[in-house]
């Protein structure tokens, strides 16, 4: 995600300007209720997809810890070699790699940090487009007479 989204160039002020005043002076009552209708039927399903993908985010981010704790655990209790001899008599130290794969409270932070993002991003994008997809156009209503907007 960008930080752009926080930037505010004088081009979008000036169509924000332009558009409040078509909202305000060109626009029926009926028309900006249906402009406030529009705008919150579809933060219902983005609200809920957010809620749903972040709740299945975090259950992904505990199970996938539980699996990883469980490997650990059967790695660290499991009989490895301690060293390896060669053909020609040689043996090497094979070094213990317990203590760098053991996972760690940083680790678990990350995981449940990006897959609650994840699930976040997901269900915010997907549930809402889903519910726009059942939603009737009725082209009969969009009817433009305004000449600055037809450019």
């Amino acid at each position: 995600m960008s930080l752009a989204i926080f930037r505010r160039p004088e081009q979008y002020t000036d169509l924000g300007k332009l558009a409040e005043e078509h909202k305000q002076h060109d626009l029926t009552q009926d028309d900006r209720n249906a402009l406030v209708k529009a705008s919150t039927r579809l933060t219902t399903p983005t609200v809920i997809g957010t809620l749903a993908g972040l709740g299945l985010g975090i259950y992904a981010a505990f199970r996938l810890r539980q699996v990883r704790v469980d490997m650990f655990n059967a790695f660290r209790a499991a009989e490895k070699p301690t060293h390896v001899i060669f053909a020609d008599g040689r043996k090497e130290v094979i070094p213990n790699i317990t203590p760098f794969i053991q996972p760690t409270r940083y680790g678990d932070m990350a995981t449940y940090f990006f897959f609650g993002l994840g699930g976040t991003i997901l269900g915010a994008k997907i549930l809402p487009g889903a519910a726009e997809l059942k939603l009737p156009i009725d082209d009969s209503k969009l009817i433009i007479t305004d000449e600055r907007l037809l450019g």
